[in-house]
């Protein structure tokens, strides 16, 4: 009997180190629940947006981007967003498609670093021009097309 005990003892020994190391595993793999947002002081995210222009408003200092999902933050859709640098809308062209960081501070979002990673082709885009709807972004004709 003092033989079977000392041989479930071991076991013991050997099984809760292994367990515990498994459970604390699990445990971590749980807290990283998928892609998260870079955070860089209280109440700010950034994420990357990647992106085609639709328009350009000047004068209200922001663009209108048809947009991938961004992963943790929202799904593909068109709609503006203001831009923080107004020279940076000198070098875009509607149709450009673009990356940039998006910024949410408090709840409103602001694109920083736009790059232009494909120009619009050389063809003209078509008539009419872009409205924004709600969460889309549509075309429409002009009534001089």
């Amino acid at each position: 009997m003092n033989r079977q005990f000392r041989g479930l003892t071991n076991g013991l020994r050997t099984f809760v180190p292994v367990l515990a190391l498994v459970g604390m595993s699990l445990l971590f793999a749980a807290c990283n629940t998928g892609p998260t947002p870079e955070k860089i002081q209280a109440g700010e995210s950034r994420y990357t947006l990647k992106g085609k222009i639709i328009s350009i408003d000047k004068p209200q200092q922001q663009i209108v981007v048809d947009h991938e999902a961004i992963p943790g933050f929202m799904g593909a859709m068109a709609m503006p967003y203001p831009v923080s640098d107004a020279h940076s809308l000198d070098s875009l062209t509607p149709g450009d498609e673009i990356r940039a960081d998006l910024v949410v501070t408090d709840g409103h979002p602001t694109l920083e670093k736009i790059v232009v990673t494909k120009k619009a082709s050389g063809t003209p885009l078509p008539s009419g021009r872009a409205e924004f709807n709600g969460n889309r972004a549509r075309r429409y004709r002009t009534s001089n097309s």
